[in-house]
């Protein structure tokens, strides 16, 4: 990414997540309804008993056109709680207690942050504290660079495809990646994601 799309991706950045920031409560209704919920129903429909009152933290990750999100729940959740006076809050790398939720002092919680592996997905954590729930600032990351590749196509041009890459070229004919190499290396990304997938 060059230097004018890194300021550009920040500022975006900055200014969604600080809109989402004052209107956290209207964020989490808006998860519930439209992630929540309807998990919790898909779940219970494979036989699992799951009521919306269990649920004490909950993370949504969001791979865009990749695969659908996926929803964990309590200890589903991979991230690590990070302190203003302390590095972690969790003490086992990656998992989150419920006895930690509840002693938690909110005040002094930063951030939620993702493990190594999972990195640049965008995602969003929320917990509930004391019969209150909290919701995290959202991790953008992938979603912000959609946003800009928006930009790019109204400006005629557009934005590579490949993971990682983000630099935006002309908009000439089917065009998806900026160079040979990002084609070759997406490539070979997806035909390997495929051989996983199929075992």
């Amino acid at each position: 990414m060059t230097k004018p799309e890194r300021a550009l991706h920040n500022f975006v950045k900055a200014v969604v997540t600080t809109a989402l920031s004052n209107a956290r409560h209207e964020l989490y209704s808006t998860v519930n309804e439209g992630f929540i919920q309807p998990e919790l129903e898909a779940r219970n429909q494979r036989g699992e008993t799951l009521k919306s009152e269990d649920i004490w933290v909950f993370q949504i990750m969001l791979y865009g056109d990749e695969r659908p999100p996926e929803i964990r729940f309590n200890q589903e959740v991979k991230a690590d709680m990070i302190g203003h006076s302390k590095p972690h809050h969790n003490r086992e790398p990656g998992k989150v207690s419920q006895q930690e939720i509840e002693t938690l002092d909110v005040e002094d919680l930063a951030k939620f942050v993702t493990r190594e592996n999972e990195v640049g997905v965008s995602n969003l954590v929320g917990f509930c504290h004391r019969g209150d729930w909290h919701v995290g600032a959202l991790e953008l990351n992938r979603f912000i660079l959609r946003s800009l590749a928006v930009i790019a196509n109204a400006a005629g041009l557009r934005t590579c495809q490949a993971d990682g890459c983000g630099f935006t070229f002309a908009n000439k004919g089917k065009k998806i990646y900026c160079s040979l190499a990002c084609g070759d290396k997406q490539r070979k990304k997806n035909y390997r994601r495929i051989r996983k997938m199929n075992g």
